[in-house]
């Protein structure tokens, strides 16, 4: 009987959303809506499909499945009182409200959990009260996505967004709940016992954004600890409460936010971050922990001081790095940093911020000032006896108005001077704001869905969709896997996009393209998945800007996207690659945000992504490289793969001729790292700066960047480098170049077109 109720809700609501008022939900508020929404989650999880991506016959690469479509679950206008938690527990959701949406938790209850999953995004939700609002366990699940937009979160008792791992002793993630199903009964949730005992939190795979959201109330708002956790153009206004307001390990990066503080209220939080143990549990040493604020503000009432962070009382404070640029602050007297006794950050970057108040606020203040022999010998790299470093701690602090500079004695060695403004010129690469990209409302035309009914596949019903639309139209395709023998011609000026996540899988391998642009207007791929296939999107069209938004590249043999006919520009924003490659361009201007990428394991000997003469932009993007042949323990050969044809000399980069700026990144991996750049031609030029670069490996070029010819300008600023590959003291940028000559790689020390700041290697 379940079989055939299932077989009949899928044929009748799931060919494209599930709407929960289809399912019952009323939203007016007073009746309880929990069963209704739950049973709409239920179906979406019931007809995600999944493709094995990077399959190979090298053990022990068997495929890093999990990826592939998903169903979308709309919440129409309204207010839908819940009684119990929503549970998802499956690996894909997409779940979108509208303006009026609210979800209201029951006191004491979690609002959302979702557990062990792969990719989830919430949009257009506002979240009211409940213990935690949107709980999110990934089981630390490599290349996890989860994003919150246009969301807004109220009066939560606990924490408005929680994200962490919690780890026992044999490396296993252990789950906050147990989630119980019994046939035709809704998901129960256990608290789990082992989730409270477990010895350390530790930060999830995963990159997490928060974007264009709200947040209000007197709980944690952010709590966790990710890869890359992200938080653009998002307001927080924090009224009294003593808890934490923002407890984020991993590497955290802010932008455009605005955060004020006011009923401060005794035992209430002296700082906006901290980096403290969580309910009594220390963090795991794994990583970086790394925040970046940029262009926001930060202001508290007179009367309640607020520091931006106190850094962590625990000793080794290991792969840090703190970077405010270009933020305002009303500190109300707070110095901006507090470092507690035994602490001491890697890399400190502190320029061009404003104080809002009249009296002056010092940049750093150190409750207890450590000695340089404590220096020396006690504050140091947590792994120092078995990687020794050069370059261990770096400050750049300058051009701040009205907070006062100065640092203790013993810490003015590690001082460094500002880049300059000829370098900062010559290797600028601009961002474009979000009204000079293609968007929804550019596409306000018809909506266009395939009739599956009437062809006798499924790709000639798309191609129908799409040679129906005109200019400002959008082709709407359902969340499931869709089989494509063909590949799929669309006029560059309207949408394709799911409802759901769309999985176009290619019934060859070898076909040449899934998805083909032609024309010269502006295009926009959104909420999409390409499988196999030589290419995933080849844009054919000569000017247009070219936006990809949600969209997953799996099993590309060539590359993810080939845009090659000199368009005009484009974006790739909140999507995964793993392939061969990920972009091949010649746009005038390309940008690539908070995206995660992962080669394919048998890869060799190329850059993922190309560019070719124009400018790219990269930024806020998770790095994670898969070479076979590495043990990862010692990323080292593998005795069974030393006759393997496979020289997997990677790199994430191939800048030909062109401008490159990486911006706030975390690359590398414990799988063995790529270097992150090769630049050809004498007219390239490259910015490296405030990213995180985890282990070199003995089969790639063990440099930063590599120098096929001699370029126009490289400028390395406020990054951390943990790079197996070590070209020694003398050579302090660790940038590698080729001799034209003897075709010898050598290290390039004096050229004048090289400059640093701030960079921290470790060997």
């Amino acid at each position: 009987m379940k079989l055939l109720l299932l077989l009949f809700l899928m044929a009748h609501f799931s060919l494209f959303a599930l709407n929960v008022k289809d399912f019952g939900a009323v939203g007016d508020g007073v009746h309880d809506d929990t069963a209704a929404i739950q049973r709409a989650l239920d179906l979406a999880e019931a007809e995600e499909s999944k493709f094995l991506a990077g399959h190979s016959e090298l053990p022990p690469w068997g495929g890093h499945g999990g990826h592939g479509s998903s169903g979308l679950v709309f919440v129409p206008k309204g207010t839908y009182r819940l009684s119990r938690p929503l549970v998802f527990d499956r690996h894909h959701l997409l779940l979108r409200g509208e303006e009026g949406t609210t979800l209201v938790a029951a006191e004491g209850q979690d609002l959302l959990y979702l557990h062990c999953i792969n990719r989830a995004i919430v949009e257009g939700i506002r979240f009211q009260g409940g213990r935690i609002q949107l709980n999110v366990y990934t089981d630390n699940n490599d290349m996890s996505m989860i994003r919150v937009e246009n969301c807004a979160f109220e009066d939560a008792e606990q924490e408005s967004i929680r994200a962490f791992n919690a780890k026992a002793k044999e490396w296993r993630g252990v789950p906050p709940y147990l989630v119980h199903r019994a046939e035709g009964k809704p998901p129960v949730l256990e608290v789990n016992p082992e989730y409270d005992a477990a010895p350390q939190l530790y930060p999830n795979s995963t990159i997490f954004t928060v974007y264009r959201s709200e947040f209000e109330g007197s709980g944690t708002f952010l709590c966790g600890g990710s890869d890359q956790f992200v938080v653009e153009e998002c307001v927080f206004r924090r009224v009294g409460g003593t808890r934490p307001i923002f407890h984020n390990s991993g590497q955290t990066n802010m932008r455009r936010v605005h955060c004020s503080y006011r009923g401060a209220v005794a035992g209430g939080p002296t700082e906006w971050m901290t980096r403290e143990p969580y309910d009594g549990r220390q963090e795991n040493y794994m990583g970086a922990d790394v925040v970046c604020v940029e262009d926001s503000v930060f202001e508290c009432e007179a009367g309640s001081p607020l520091s931006f962070l106190r850094t962590s009382s625990q000793p080794n404070y290991c792969n840090s790095g703190i970077r405010i640029l270009n933020s305002r602050f009303q500190q109300a007297g707070a110095p901006l940093l507090k470092f507690a006794p035994g602490s001491l950050v890697n890399l400190l970057d502190v320029r061009g911020n404003q104080l809002l108040d009249d009296a002056p606020s010092a940049v750093a203040v150190f409750e207890r000032v450590p000695t340089r022999e404590e220096i020396d010998r006690e504050i140091r790299f947590k792994y120092f006896d078995v990687a020794p470093m050069e370059l261990q701690f770096k400050f750049l602090i300058d051009g701040n108005v009205g907070f006062d500079e100065a640092l203790p004695t013993s810490l003015q060695a590690f001082r460094c001077e500002p880049p300059s403004s000829e370098a900062l010129a010559q290797t600028d690469v601009r961002r474009w704001e979000g009204s000079q990209w293609p968007a929804a409302k550019d596409f306000s035309g018809a909506v266009i869905r395939p009739e599956f009914a009437k062809f006798a596949t499924e790709d000639q019903a798309i191609q129908a969709a799409c040679d129906q639309a005109k200019d400002g139209d959008r082709v709407l395709l359902p969340g499931r896997r869709l089989a494509i023998h063909r590949p799929i011609r669309i006029s560059s000026g309207i949408a394709l996009c799911g409802e759901g996540t769309a999985l176009l899988v290619a019934e060859e391998p070898t076909m040449q393209s899934l998805v083909r642009i032609e024309g010269a207007g502006d295009t926009l791929l959104e909420d999409l998945a390409f499988a196999d296939a030589q290419i995933g999107v080849d844009v054919q069209s000569a000017g247009g800007r070219h936006l990809f938004r949600n969209c997953l590249f799996l099993d590309q043999r060539n590359t993810g996207i080939r845009a090659e006919q000199s368009p005009a520009a484009v974006l790739v924003t909140d999507s995964l690659f793993f392939a061969y490659g990920g972009l091949r361009t010649n746009a005038a201007h390309t940008e690539i945000r908070r995206s995660w990428m992962c080669n394919h394991p048998l890869a060799e000997n190329t850059g993922f992504f190309e560019n070719f003469g124009g400018e790219l932009l990269a930024e806020y993007n998770l790095f994670v490289p898969i070479l076979p042949r590495v043990d990862i323990g010692e990323y080292r050969s593998r005795s069974e793969y030393e006759d393997l044809l496979c020289e997997n000399n990677l790199r994430w980069f191939d800048n030909h001729g062109g401008r490159l700026f990486l911006n706030c990144n975390r690359i590398g991996g414990e799988f063995g790292g790529m270097t992150p750049v090769y630049l050809y031609g004498h007219h390239a030029t490259l910015r490296f700066q405030g990213s995180y670069n985890w282990f070199g490996n003995y089969y790639t070029r063990r440099c930063a960047v590599y120098c096929h010819d001699a370029p126009r300008a490289v400028l390395l600023q406020s990054v951390i480098f943990n790079l197996e590959g070590w070209l020694g003291p003398d050579a302090p940028y660790n940038v590698m170049g080729r001799d034209a000559d003897t075709d010898q790689d050598i290290p390039l020390l004096l050229l004048p077109q090289i400059h640093a700041s701030a960079i921290l290697f470790y060997r």
